[in-house]
């Protein structure tokens, strides 16, 4: 359910779009996928626990990887992630709070990589 809402807010935010079209993808990105992509996945899931045992909330981390031929456009994917996500709120999600983000190159995939990390309370 958490992963559908924030698919739908990512695959719905048309600056994030125009960079990188349908090609956003729970966890890894599909072999010889074009680029620039994106894909994400849930790092931690702490849940806010009542006396009764009940789940009241929970606030997990999520990282953002964005991906990209070039370190300018990777950037520039993961701009439009943090403005797509930042204080966004919906009927499931409660709240988001940007975290982290990091420049990477992998030179195995000849890809740069900047992921971001978000926390996100449902």
């Amino acid at each position: 359910m958490i992963h559908d809402a924030i698919f739908e807010r990512l695959s719905s935010f048309t600056t994030l779009t125009a960079l990188v079209g349908t090609r956003i993808y729970p966890v890894v990105l599909p072999q010889d996928c074009a680029m620039p992509a994106l894909a994400f996945a849930r790092i931690s899931d702490p849940a806010e626990i009542a006396v009764d045992g009940s789940v009241v909330m929970h606030r997990s981390r999520f990282q953002f990887s964005c991906y990209a031929k070039t370190p300018k456009e990777a950037r520039a994917v993961a701009e439009r992630v943090i403005e797509a996500l930042s204080g966004y709120r919906d009927a499931t999600i409660k709240g988001t709070l940007y975290d982290n983000a990091q420049d990477l190159y992998e030179p195995d995939n000849r890809l740069y990589h900047v992921p971001v990390d978000f926390f996100v309370s449902y």
